[in-house]
Parts: C-alpha cells; sequence; structure tokens
C-alpha cells in the first residue's frame, strides 16, 4: 500500500534507516551524518516544502522517500530507503511516488548516484535525458582523502 508521507511516519522511517544502515555491517560517518540529515528532513519536511511518500506491506514500512519542487516542471527526490529483502520496492516506490506526488511534472531530478555503481545502473535504467558529473571544490588540498565517491587518490 502507497501512503503520503506524513509526521506520524517518521519513527517507522528512522527504523527502517537504521535497518537499512545494518544491512549494510557499517556505520560510517558519512551514514552518520546522512542519519541526521534525514531525520531533519523528516521532522521538518513541511516547513523545508518536502513531499514524501512510504511503502507499507502487511503493515509494515518498506520504503520511503522524500522530495521537493525544486521548478514548477521539475520534482527533486532527496532521499530513498527501502528493505532490499522485498523484491522489486526500491523500484514500486519511485513509481508510487511519481506517480501519486509528481503527475504534473516534466522531469523527476533522482540525484547523484554518490559513485556507486549500483545506484548508477539502476539510474540509468530509468533513461534518463541527461546526466551530468559531479565536481568538489574545496580551498584545502584534498588530493589525498577518501571521501564518499569512494576513490583514493
Amino acid at each position: 500500500e502507497y501512503k503520503k508521507l506524513d509526521s506520524s511516519m517518521v519513527a517507522d522511517c528512522i527504523a527502517l534507516y537504521d535497518q537499512w544502515i545494518e544491512d549494510k555491517d557499517e556505520m560510517s560517518a558519512e551514514y552518520r551524518e546522512e542519519r541526521k540529515s534525514v531525520l531533519l528532513a523528516l521532522k521538518h519536511m513541511r516547513e523545508l516544502g518536502l513531499v514524501g511518500g512510504a511503502i507499507y506491506i502487511d503493515e509494515k514500512l518498506t520504503a520511503f522517500t522524500l522530495g521537493e519542487r525544486l521548478q514548477p516542471h521539475m520534482q527533486l527526490v532527496h532521499i530513498e530507503k527501502a528493505d532490499a529483502s522485498y523484491e522489486g520496492v526500491y523500484p514500486m516506490i519511485n513509481q508510487q511516488y511519481v506517480k501519486n506526488e509528481c503527475m504534473d511534472v516534466e522531469l523527476i531530478n533522482r540525484e547523484e548516484d554518490m559513485g556507486i555503481e549500483g545506484m548508477r545502473k539502476a539510474k540509468r535504467a530509468y533513461y534518463p535525458v541527461k546526466m551530468i558529473e559531479k565536481y568538489i571544490f574545496s580551498t584545502q588540498d584534498i588530493s589525498g582523502m577518501k571521501g564518499i565517491w569512494g576513490k583514493e587518490n
């Protein structure tokens, strides 16, 4: 069942996020920071102009997504998390969110793939009209730092 995300679902979303992290067997600094951002976004959806959706299977939250209207013709999807043990739940939350919350937009911006090949492959499966390369600008030398892009220079 698809439901529009509301404040009563925040605890379920964070529990799903925590399970998503646990399934990865890793709680990196990036995931801790992302968790904070996800929690803030969920708690302040209305003030931030965010709209979300959720998939429930047997009354259990199995996926959620959160985005905003970036331009009148474009919806930007910021967050999408799911219990991958349910086959097809990622495409389902994407499809249902677009069907229910984005019918009046021409373009869906799925944000970055963070250099994760599985995410990149999934995004390419939607036949995007455009993909752009992301650049990082820093006033410090970061050439030796390992980042979320997974490369070490």
